[in-house]
């Protein structure tokens, strides 16, 4: 008896357990390292952690394959729960559900056969993008506020078909991810340009409805994101950088020694290891560095405000040893530095500032090379010093000068020059911003004077008009015609008067 009811439970046990299960559709695109396909498998950055974190919540998953912008349309009709890997925007925000926590930030980078340095370069090119891509769309906005004129080549499937073009001469350079371009941009012949832009949070994308696997997702990111020898940061120095093999030459040298090989193993072991743990730090201030300057895009988009733009992007720099921002606002100079409001006179003291300010280009200082007669160059003999000029057309802007206590890599040297070039034309724009509403201002004052005008002049034409009645009969018609040619040109005026009003409101919008 005892041995049937055991039996007739795990019967039961066997029915309900695959009902309590979760079942999650995901959908999975060619775009590795974040999230690809091969040998028939899903594999991927992105791929790993959910994997990770659907074994612990106890989901199935199940894998759909297809281009980008057909998953997008199949997690738009609910075909598939969750799409991972996708750029956050908040055009896009209006249509699925995403998860709170970035998983990943990334940038839009331009490839080319021919190396460029700067966007206006790129002006009559053929430039080829993936369809609903948001480097894509944001190049095409970017390239539009410069007024630069291209020929765009959509392509439906994803970013090695974008490579494919331009290799085949079909496109003369394409916008993809940097970590596609870093990874496979050689293998096409192709090379990264200095054209980067449109930082983004990579996350994971879900259907109306599926809130709760983002929450979920969310709840294990920021459990992992606390702890720095967690699978999160494992994965990212897994799958961003480049498996560096080294094979050693057995043909000559079979009959070196086994401690000489087992020396050469334990150092090459080491080193690999040091060099991980460095980058991965690296990486992580990278990743940091990102998340902070797309919370200050939102600051110049929604503020307008100088000053603080300034205090945002001092603050956001507090990552390194020390930094100085300075802003040229018009006839203003405005210092920020730590994130704090300093005086501008003390600063613009430093050499190493007037020196940046007047060489108009980058500049890296390595430790002990700081200007002796420099204020703080005693403070830089252990650091590195770089300043970053803000640059709009034959302007300088302002400036940023940081500190830092280890050398910074090249990925993030450009994305400090990309984020002074984009304040530079942010403290440009304001400045429009400025003397468009001054005169606006004088606009005003000036429809508010004519309206005072026609009253003047319409009143005494009344008055004479009567006089002329009154007193001075034989003159009255000369009068009157003379009366009549003025009132026409106070309808000239009124007619100016309405069409200034109209022109206030288009200014207005």
């Amino acid at each position: 008896m005892k041995r049937l009811l055991f039996l007739s439970l795990l019967v039961t046990l066997f029915f309900i357990y695959p009902a309590l299960s979760q079942s999650l559709t995901v959908g999975v695109y060619d775009n590795p390292p974040m999230v690809f396909y091969k040998n028939g498998k899903a594999d991927g950055f992105f791929i790993e952690l959910l994997e990770y974190i659907a074994k612990r919540e106890g989901w199935e998953i199940r894998y759909v394959r297809g281009t980008f912008p057909e998953l997008m349309e199949k997690l738009k009709e609910g075909e598939i729960d969750i799409l991972p890997d996708v750029a956050f925007s908040q055009e896009r925000a209006k249509i699925f559900i995403f998860n709170r926590e970035s998983v990943f930030n990334n940038w839009g980078v331009v490839v080319a056969k021919n190396r460029i340095e700067k966007i206006t370069d790129l002006n009559g090119w053929r430039v080829a993008g993936v369809s609903q891509d948001i480097y894509f769309k944001n190049f095409r906005k970017l390239a539009d506020s410069f007024g630069i004129r291209c020929t765009y080549v959509e392509v439906k499937g994803d970013y090695g078909e974008v490579l494919d073009v331009v290799k085949a001469g079909k496109a003369d350079a394409g916008v993809v991810s940097r970590i596609y371009a870093n990874l496979y941009s050689k293998n096409y012949g192709l090379k990264l340009t200095s054209v980067i832009f449109s930082p983004v949070d990579l996350r994971f994308a879900g259907a109306k409805g599926r809130e709760t696997y983002l929450e979920e997702i969310d709840h294990n990111l920021e459990i992992l994101k606390e702890n720095q020898d967690s699978i999160y940061y494992h994965l990212i120095g897994k799958w961003t950088e480049k498996a560096r093999a080294v094979t050693p030459y057995w043909v000559k040298y079979i009959i070196a020694s086994t401690i000489f090989l087992g020396f050469l193993l334990a150092f090459r072991e080491v080193y690999l290891k040091r060099e991980l743990s460095k980058r991965k730090f690296e990486i992580i201030r990278i990743n940091r560095l990102l998340e902070r300057i797309i919370g200050m895009n939102e600051t110049i988009l929604m503020e307008r405000d100088t000053e603080k733009l300034g205090l945002k992007t001092s603050s956001l720099l507090l990552e390194y040893k020390d930094n100085v921002v300075i802003f040229f606002a018009g006839d203003k100079t405005m210092a920020f530095s730590n994130g704090d409001a300093i005086d501008p006179e003390k600063i613009m003291e430093y050499e190493c500032i007037k020196s940046a300010v007047a060489k108009r280009v980058p500049i890296q200082i390595p430790p002990g090379f700081h200007p002796e007669s420099c204020i703080h160059a005693e403070e830089v003999e252990k650091y590195y010093g770089y300043t970053f000029p803000m640059i709009y057309g034959d302007e300088v802007k302002g400036l940023i000068f940081i500190m830092s206590e280890g050398k910074l890599s090249a990925q993030e040297t450009r994305i400090l020059e990309t984020l002074a070039g984009d304040i530079a034309y942010a403290i440009h724009d304001f400045e429009l911003e400025r003397q468009r509403n001054m005169i606006l201002r004088q606009l005003r004052d000036n429809i508010n004077h004519m309206m005072i005008l026609v009253d003047r002049i319409k009143n005494p034409l009344t008055v004479i008009k009567g006089l002329a009645e009154l007193k001075c009969e034989e003159v009255q018609d000369e009068v009157n015609r003379e009366i009549s040619n003025i009132l026409k040109i106070v309808r000239e005026i009124e007619k100016s008067w309405l069409e200034s009003e109209k022109l206030e409101k288009k200014l207005e919008r």
